[in-house]
C-alpha cells in the first residue's frame, strides 16, 4: 500500500473555499530565545536554573509585559519651544510604524490643519491685459495732445514762405480757370496722414512719375532725419486775418490732429477755439490741393513744357469698406468742400470754410467730372503691394502702424480679376504718438503691449472663427504673410510685439517698397511712399483692386473629418 503524502484533495477544497485556518489566524510572536547552556567546565547551580526557567516564564506572550528591556522615562518636553514638540510627518508616520505590533493595523494620521490661503492675485496697471488693457490705455490717450514727435517749425524763413504762397497762388488761379478735372491729366496719389502727408503724381503720357517734394523747412523729421517727400499734416490759422495758410508768421497759430476727430466720426467737435475739425481739415487740403497743382505747372514749365491739367485725386480713406462704414460720410463732406474752396486758396478765410461745410453734401458717386475719387487705404498699399517683386497670393495680414493709430487687417488676394475679399479690420489709437502720450500719462509699456495684443487679436479671432480657418496659427495652417507698414513701425515696442506675431503665424515679415521708377529723393524712406504710390495707379486698369465689404464674405469653414476617409468599405474587399 501507498502511504498519502501531503494533504489529502477534500482538504484542499475546503481550504479553497472556506480559507485555510493556518493561514487566516494571526501571527504568532517570534520564539523566546532560549538561554545558553553553561559551559561544561562551569557547574550548574541549582538556584541559576530556577531563575532562569522564572525569566523565560516572565517573557511569555500571554503575561503582561512584552519585553525584558525595562523602558526609560522620556524626559519632560519644554511647553515653551514649541519646536521641540513638532516633528515631521514622515518622522512619525515611521515611529508609528516602528512601534506597532505584528499584525497590528495601523491608522492613518489625519491632518485637520486648515489649508493655508491662497496669495492675492497681483494688482496694478501693469498686470493688466486684454481687453482691460485696451481700455485703460485708450481711457488716456488724449486727441488733444496727438502732435507728430517734434513741434512744427513757428517761423520760416521768406524765401520759403514766398515759394508756399507763389505756388498756392498759381493753382488756386488753375483750378478757377479749369475747375473740371480732364481725363488725359495727372493722377494724384493722397496719402492723407494724422501727421504727415504723402503725395505722389502718375500719368500715363509721360515717362516717369514722381514724388512731390516738400520745402526744407516744413519737412517731417523722422528717425533723426528729415524726410524730403513728407509734408507735415498742419494748417496755421492767422488770428488778425482771419485766414488759413501753409506756412507759420508772427500771429499764426499751428492747427493739429484734425485728422482723429475724422477717424473717430467726431469731426464736428471743436478742434481749437471756433474751428472744428471738419473745418481745420477742410482748409488744409484745400491749401494743398492748390498747392500740388500749382508746384507741378512750374516743374512743367522749368523742363520747357506747358502747365497741364489734373485727372483725379485718389485719396485713401482708412476703413473696412466704403459702402459700410458710416464715416465715410464725413470724408466725402470734408473732400467736396475742399474742392470748393481751393479756387480761393490764395486767400482762405475762415467764413468761407464754415459756409461751405454747411451745405449739404452732394452726390458720393464717382462720375466723369468728379474732381477725386476715395479709396480704401487697404486698396492702396495692395496695389502697390503687388507691383513689387515680393508680391504673393493667399491670406495676408496687414499692420499699419501711423502716427496716432494702429491698423490691422485680414484680407486674401485671389488670383484673376477678383474683388479683393477683406475679412475683418480695426483701427484703434495705438500709434507712436499714442505711446509717446500713453508713457507721459504714465501707462507701463507692458499695458500699452497688452493693448496692442488685445486689439490684434480681437481681429485675427475673428477672422479665423467666423471668416476663414486658414488664418489660425500653427504649422498645419498655410502661411500667411505681414505687410509691415506705417511711419510708427520703427519703434521698438512695436517692432518686438509683432515680431512675435509673425513667427507664430510662420508669416514673413514684410515692408515693400515702391518702384525703381518712381522719381525720388533716395534720403527718403520708401516705404512711407507706398500707399501714396498705390493710389496713383489707374483703377479703370485694374491696377487698384476692389475690396468686397465683410458683411458678403461667406464664411469658409474647416473640412469635416470623416474617419471612413482612410478606410477601406467591406464591400469593396
Amino acid at each position: 500500500m501507498f502511504r498519502r503524502r501531503g494533504p489529502s484533495l477534500f482538504d484542499v477544497l475546503k481550504n479553497f473555499f472556506f480559507g485555510d485556518p493556518a493561514r487566516s489566524a494571526p501571527p504568532s510572536p517570534p520564539p523566546i530565545p532560549s538561554p545558553t547552556k553553561p559551559s561544561a567546565k562551569r557547574p550548574v547551580n541549582a538556584p541559576a536554573k530556577r531563575q532562569t526557567k522564572a525569566a523565560a516564564k516572565a517573557l511569555r506572550p500571554d503575561q503582561s509585559q512584552s519585553s525584558s528591556k525595562v523602558t526609560q522615562p522620556e524626559p519632560p518636553k519644554s511647553p515653551g519651544n514649541p519646536q521641540e514638540n513638532q516633528q515631521p510627518q514622515a518622522t512619525k508616520k515611521a515611529a508609528n510604524r516602528r512601534s506597532a505590533a505584528p499584525g497590528q493595523r495601523l491608522t492613518p494620521t489625519l491632518n485637520f490643519d486648515p489649508k493655508p490661503e491662497a496669495l492675492p492675485a497681483p494688482t496694478g496697471p501693469e498686470y493688466l491685459s486684454g481687453k482691460e488693457a485696451l481700455r485703460f490705455v485708450l481711457e488716456r490717450v488724449d486727441l488733444n495732445v496727438l502732435t507728430a514727435s517734434t513741434p512744427p517749425q513757428a517761423k520760416v524763413s521768406l524765401k520759403t514762405a514766398g515759394l508756399v504762397e507763389r505756388r498756392v497762388s498759381r493753382g488756386a488761379a488753375i483750378l478757377a480757370k479749369h475747375p473740371e478735372p480732364d481725363p488725359m491729366g495727372y493722377r494724384v496719389g493722397l496719402d492723407f496722414g494724422t501727421s504727415a502727408t504723402k503725395v505722389v503724381l502718375c500719368s500715363d503720357a509721360a515717362s516717369f512719375d514722381y514724388a512731390m517734394e516738400t520745402p526744407s523747412e516744413l519737412q517731417v523729421e523722422e528717425e533723426g532725419r528729415r524726410q524730403d517727400h513728407l509734408w507735415r499734416t498742419c494748417v496755421w490759422f492767422n488770428d488778425e486775418t482771419q485766414c488759413f495758410q501753409l506756412t507759420p508768421c508772427a500771429s499764426s497759430r499751428p492747427v493739429l490732429g484734425f485728422k482723429t476727430g475724422l477717424i473717430r466720426g467726431e469731426g464736428h467737435r471743436m478742434l481749437a477755439s471756433g474751428i472744428s475739425h471738419n473745418v481745420a481739415a477742410a482748409a488744409y487740403l484745400a491749401l494743398l490741393v492748390a498747392y500740388i497743382v500749382g508746384s507741378d505747372a512750374e516743374r512743367v514749365e522749368r523742363a520747357g513744357g506747358v502747365a497741364r491739367p489734373y485727372s483725379r485725386f485718389h485719396i485713401g480713406v482708412p476703413v473696412a469698406s466704403l459702402e459700410e462704414d458710416p464715416r465715410v460720410a464725413g470724408f466725402h463732406r470734408v473732400v467736396q468742400a475742399a474742392f470748393i474752396l481751393a479756387p480761393r486758396a490764395a486767400a482762405l478765410h475762415l467764413s468761407d470754410v464754415r459756409e461751405v461745410m454747411q451745405r449739404e453734401i452732394g452726390s458720393t458717386a464717382t462720375e466723369a467730372d468728379t474732381p477725386y475719387q476715395l479709396f480704401e487705404e487697404l486698396a492702396g498699399v495692395v496695389a502697390g503691394y503687388m507691383m513689387t517683386p515680393e508680391k504673393a497670393g493667399g491670406p495676408h495680414i496687414i499692420v499699419d502702424v501711423g502716427a496716432a493709430t494702429l491698423d490691422v487687417a485680414t484680407f486674401y488676394i485671389p488670383d484673376g480679376d477678383y474683388a479683393l475679399e477683406v475679412y475683418e479690420s480695426g483701427v484703434e489709437l495705438l500709434g507712436a504718438q499714442s505711446l509717446q502720450c500713453a508713457l507721459a500719462a504714465s501707462v507701463p509699456e507692458a499695458t500699452f503691449r497688452g493693448a496692442c495684443q488685445a486689439h490684434t487679436h480681437g481681429v485675427l479671432s475673428k477672422t479665423f472663427n467666423t471668416k476663414n480657418y486658414s488664418f489660425l496659427p500653427g504649422p498645419n495652417f498655410p502661411s500667411k504673410p505681414m505687410i509691415y507698414v506705417g511711419g510708427g513701425r520703427m519703434t521698438a515696442l512695436h517692432r518686438s510685439t509683432y515680431d512675435r506675431y509673425s513667427k507664430a503665424y510662420l508669416a514673413p515679415m514684410r515692408s515693400p517698397g515702391v518702384g525703381r521708377w518712381l522719381e525720388r529723393s533716395l534720403a527718403t524712406d520708401q516705404e512711407r511712399l507706398l500707399l501714396a504710390w498705390g493710389l496713383a495707379q489707374d483703377p479703370g486698369t485694374g491696377a487698384i483692386p476692389r475690396i468686397r465689404p465683410p458683411s458678403q464674405v461667406i464664411f469658409e469653414p474647416p473640412p469635416e473629418r470623416d474617419w471612413q476617409r482612410n478606410y477601406i468599405d467591406k464591400s469593396n474587399c
